[in-house]
């Protein structure tokens, strides 16, 4: 009786076993699907908020190295720079991020 539950099903699954099944939430699900859907979804975004995202980096570059020598000497103001810098392209990144994010979990 082991060797029959191993064995692969001849039968197609009645329609009341398949209903039962998706009510559990045992559904099929590609995992390449999601992931299509992933990268789909994040060269749109890229294609959206590219410039937004190259004007911010861009503009973090001019504002990381461009500083006075007393600047530079300073471990409380190079340390408020990389703050700073690192807070921009947080905020360069983040719609890109969200979106891939959200790809990523309302995926089927």
């Amino acid at each position: 009786m082991a060797e029959e539950n191993n064995q692969e099903k001849t039968e197609e699954p009645t329609s009341r076993r398949l209903e039962k099944a998706r009510e559990e939430g045992q559904t099929p699900r590609s995992k390449e699907l999601s992931t299509t859907l992933v990268l789909v979804l994040g060269a749109v975004g890229l294609l959206a908020f590219g410039p937004f995202m190259t004007e911010r980096v861009i503009g973090i570059a001019k504002h990381s190295f461009s500083f006075s020598r007393e600047t530079a000497y300073d471990t409380g103001m190079a340390t408020s720079y990389l703050m700073s810098s690192i807070y921009e392209a947080a905020v360069a990144l983040a719609p890109w991020l969200a979106l891939v994010l959200f790809a990523a979990f309302a995926g089927p």
